[in-house]
């Protein structure tokens, strides 16, 4: 009868798609009191992709990338994923168009200094190559007619 290889336990994937095994023994990677893996570097206990340092140990995707790129591991002092959408989200409520004054927009854009546009805008300095008038400002946010 033909042998059939030993079932492996999957643990995520790396860059390449190929399963990454679960920890060696004595690496200091999955806590012993539960099954669910923790970063070595910040203590992550959720990631969309698990990675390995250079020794072998487990690294949450951005402490991965982060020792990718700068071959150091990733400072404790970089805020995590959430706090950087937050504060995202906080930025674009707060964002206010440098010509016309709106806050509300499909789109915001930037000029050639970096200030924000909103979409009309900053199409219309894109076309015509100076500021849009405020005359032409509206507050409604008309529908394109598609048939």
């Amino acid at each position: 009868a033909p042998s059939t290889p030993p079932h492996h336990h999957v643990f995520g994937f790396n860059e390449s798609q190929k399963p990454i095994p679960p920890p060696r023994k004595g690496a200091a990677s999955m806590s012993d009191d539960q099954a669910k893996p923790i970063c070595t570097n910040c203590s992550a206990t959720s990631t969309p992709l698990w990675r390995r340092s250079t020794d072998d140990e487990l690294l949450c995707n951005a402490c991965g990338l982060y020792q990718k790129l700068h071959n150091a591991p990733r400072p404790k002092t970089l805020k995590p994923h959430n706090a950087r959408k937050e504060a995202r989200e906080d930025e674009v409520s707060q964002l206010v168009c440098s010509n016309c004054s709106t806050t509300t927009t499909p789109l915001w854009r930037r000029d050639d200094e970096g200030a924000p546009l909103c979409n009309a805008c900053g199409l219309y300095l894109k076309l015509h190559h100076e500021r849009r008038p405020l005359s032409m400002k509206t507050d409604i946010i008309k529908k394109r007619q598609r048939y």
